[in-house]
């Protein structure tokens, strides 16, 4: 398939996303979505050229509900009483985090807050 996209039929794979291409994304996306499931199969209708993993692989760029950057003091505190409160379960916890999705709470907990907690017996 690789092989294939790259050399026998390269316009499948568009090197850049025009504007008005994400744009339109965005539009289809927040036209056909119901809850938090999308479509795909419907969305990939609307865009010629594109396979359905581009479409998914771009929409992860420019979704708009899911922040990006570093983590802020308050969000951190929503995670140490979101642990509190639910113990390990991250998806629970990212629910109370508007914007974070489930694997950047997991990864910021990983990252940030467990190598703090010191697994030594109390002195």
């Amino acid at each position: 398939m690789q092989r294939y996209v790259s050399f026998i039929e390269p316009s499948l794979k568009p090197k850049m996303w025009p504007k008005q291409d994400s744009d339109k994304l965005l539009h289809i996306v927040n036209m056909l979505k119901v809850g938090f499931h999308i479509p795909w199969a419907q969305v990939q209708q609307h865009f010629v050229g594109y396979t359905r993993a581009q479409l998914q692989s771009r929409w992860r760029g420019i979704n708009p509900d899911v922040s990006k950057g570093p983590f802020t003091v308050e969000e951190d505190f929503i995670l140490i009483k979101g642990l509190h409160m639910f113990g390990l379960s991250f998806e629970n916890i990212a629910h109370f985090m508007p914007g974070r999705n489930f694997p950047q709470v997991r990864d910021r907990y990983k990252r940030s807050i467990l190598p703090w907690l010191s697994l030594k017996p109390w002195t």
